[in-house]
């Protein structure tokens, strides 16, 4: 059974926010799209990067990380090599499968989506995104979004539903992933129950039938 969402009074009093597979909420203070560039990257991605370029450039005292900062950070994450093969990526929170998607996702995407890491998290890692600032909606690729977001639906909440998306081996790009849906009874299911509420509760009590 597809995971229902508890309702989250704290999200009104928040910048928004981001919610991940399992259902954790995510109160990012840097905003949605810098906090998945962190997250995706990892939060040391441009020291380790700049560590990287230097040494391919063969800069060694004019680089403005020293020996010791170099040993703490191979120390950190465990690195053995040097410093021209250094992984700016080391730091990111995606594992090996998802960090090779989202190479492929910059390579694809990186001059052409305005919300480039934010999409990659919500189309491709299946996040949820929450906005509560302008206005109060919820973007998702969830294959059961009646489901997963009945309090939200039933509160009044706008739910944008988006297609996830897979890599094409065959076609070389990312495409809408069309497969059959597990999820579809459960989903039509959640649908009449919302409709049945809406049609014959009145609008203030509807908070006495969150789940």
């Amino acid at each position: 059974m597809s995971l229902i969402l508890p309702y989250e009074e704290k999200l009104s009093g928040s910048d928004g926010a981001y919610i991940s597979p399992e259902g954790k909420f995510i109160y990012p203070s840097k905003g949605h799209e810098r906090y998945a560039q962190e997250y995706c990257n990892g939060r040391y991605y441009s020291e380790l990067n700049k560590i990287r370029s230097d040494a391919l450039a063969g800069i060694q005292d004019g680089s403005v990380f020293s020996d010791e900062y170099f040993e703490h950070m191979i120390r950190k994450f465990g690195y053995v090599g040097e410093r021209k093969d250094i992984d700016p990526f080391l730091s990111s929170k995606l594992t090996k499968e998802k960090l090779k998607l989202y190479k492929l996702w910059l390579k694809e995407y990186m001059f052409t989506k305005n919300n480039l890491y934010a999409d990659f998290m919500i189309y491709v890692l299946g996040f949820d995104k929450v906005e509560t600032v302008m206005r109060q909606c919820i973007t998702t690729s969830s294959r059961a979004p009646h489901v997963r977001f009945f309090n939200y639906y039933l509160m009044g909440w706008t739910i944008f539903v988006k297609s996830p998306e897979i890599y094409s081996e065959e076609a070389g790009c990312f495409i809408s992933d069309n497969t059959m849906n597990p999820y579809a009874v459960e989903e039509g299911a959640a649908i009449i129950e919302l409709n049945e509420l809406k049609a014959n509760v009145l609008k203030k009590d509807l908070i006495y039938f969150l789940k």
